[in-house]
């Protein structure tokens, strides 16, 4: 298995450096949406890592973060880098990730997907900058 070398910056959420802008009903909006997977989308420059990065302060869940880039087409580097972000949300989390891990090359996006899925803990895994991973692969 070919090893990465991980950018440790990717996985932790960006500093606000000031005050963000109110989005009072956009954080209303994230607060009560109940499904598996939560897409904000708007054009570059609107402040979509900021909202994100204001609206999970306030949740009483744990949180992993993810910041993507265009080497992240790489099935193996982005499941290494998911494993990673995955690791600080609890117990249940760290055995998805150790499972990805010990599934090697062969099976391991499959092998995580499956435990992500039969996943019951409570958490939240960001994927900020989605749109850099192009590849149908990845």
């Amino acid at each position: 298995m070919v090893t990465t070398r991980l950018n440790r910056a990717k996985l932790h959420v960006p500093g606000l450096t000031s005050a963000p802008v109110p989005r009072e009903n956009l954080l209303k909006r994230l607060d009560g949406h109940r499904g598996r997977v939560v897409l904000v989308s708007a054009p570059t420059g609107f402040g979509k890592t900021v909202a994100v990065a204001d609206w999970i302060t306030r949740l009483p869940m744990p949180v992993g973060w993810l910041s993507l880039d265009g080497m992240d087409d790489d099935p193996m580097r982005l499941g290494t880098y998911l494993a990673e972000a995955l690791e600080g949300l609890g117990d249940g989390f760290e055995l998805v990730a150790q499972g990805f891990r010990a599934a090697g090359k062969g099976g391991a996006v499959g092998e995580l997907r499956e435990r992500l899925e039969a996943l019951t803990d409570d958490g939240l895994l960001v994927l900020d900058d989605l749109h850099e991973v192009k590849s149908e692969n990845a």
